[in-house]
This record gives C-alpha cells, structure tokens and sequence, in this order.
C-alpha cells in the first residue's frame, strides 16, 4: 500500500535541530531536508531597509507568508533588544512588519543581526518549512519520527533537573555499587562519578 502522508525524521539536538522528510508515493530525488536551532530562533542580517520592510537574502528561500505573525527582533552587537515589532507580511527575501522601523539615532539601519522568535518549537517549524505552510496555519496529519539527544545532554552536563531514584526498599544504594565492569582491574582506590541523584527514597 502507498503511502499517503508525509513523513519526518526529526533529531533534536542540544544546538540543531535537523529533518529529514519524505513526500507521499516519492519518486526518484525525494528527500528534502531543513535544519534550524533547536532554540526555535531564527537569525538574519538586515541587508537593506525601505520603510518598514527589511530585505535580507537569507529569506530568498522561505515559503511565502511564512513568518507572517512571527516576532522579529533587532539586536545591537552585544546582542541587546533595541526593536521588535510583529511580522505582518514576509515575501522573497522581504519581511514586512507592522510597526514603523525606527532605532535610536546611534544605529544604522543596516548591517545590523536580528531573530525571528515564534511560540512553536523546532520540530514544527521544520515540518512547517518544507510542506510550505505559513506557521499561523494548520499542519495537515504527517508521519513523525522525533529522536533528541537533550536528555543525554543534560546527564553528560548535569544541567538538567534536579533528579530522584525512587526504588524498592533495601536497594537504595544499588546504582552507588554498580556493577562488576572495572576497566582498571587493579585499581585499588577506584574514583567513581557522583551520583546524578541527590536522595534516595
């Protein structure tokens, strides 16, 4: 039976976010891949300014409409927010916004980094992308396969939640014995990693 919905292979990284997607009954060349922060950000470079519209050629490939409802930000080198304003309109290469472009008279209007920032995380932003629906419209039903290594990060880094082992009484200090792998056989004081828990219960 063919398939009749596309399908996504997501891996969600501590820094990218990469996909891999499939159209419906694909013929020959039919992968296509986006890859994007997992942050959700978007970043660009003001290239030129005509009243409220910023054209940056980094846009010359987005699907039209696409970023239309997102929140653009303007940031000075030290990545400070010094303008925001909604995006009412993005064509080829073009982001028209809603308010009026205005900076404080110390900056120039262009050479300067923005983000576009939207509520949804980078998974949906990329099946967004490359079915080429606008973010504010409805995806259709897709096949999904999401893998991220976040959690592995967060354990190699310990920068993750604050973490509890519940287990059966008598064996809370099973994960402190471990098991009988030693790679230095004839160690005789062994320095073991602390614990990613605080307590046991």
């Amino acid at each position: 039976m063919k398939n009749q919905l596309w399908q996504f292979w997501i891996d969600v990284g501590g820094t990218f976010t990469d996909c891999i997607a499939c159209p419906p009954n694909p013929k020959s060349e039919f992968l296509q891949r986006h890859k994007l922060l997992s942050s959700a950000i978007t970043p660009g470079l003001i290239e030129h300014v005509e009243g409220n519209v910023l054209y940056d050629h980094r846009r010359q490939q987005d699907p039209p409409a696409f970023w239309n409802g997102a929140q653009l930000r303007v940031l000075d080198c030290d990545g400070q927010l010094i303008f925001e304003s909604p995006i009412a309109e993005s064509q080829e290469a073009s982001l028209q916004l809603e308010s009026e472009f205005v900076l404080p008279a110390e900056y120039g209007s262009t050479g300067l980094r923005y983000e576009i920032h939207t509520p949804l995380e980078a998974p949906l932003i990329a099946i967004h992308y490359l079915l080429g629906v606008p973010l504010t419209d409805s995806l259709p039903p897709v096949s999904l396969r999401l893998g991220t290594t976040r959690g592995t990060n967060a354990l190699l880094t310990r920068t993750g939640a604050r973490t509890l082992f519940v287990t059966t009484a008598g064996f809370g200090d099973i994960l402190h014995i471990g098991n009988q792998d030693r790679p230095e056989l004839f160690t005789l004081n062994i320095q073991k990693p602390h614990p990613l828990f605080e307590s046991t219960f």
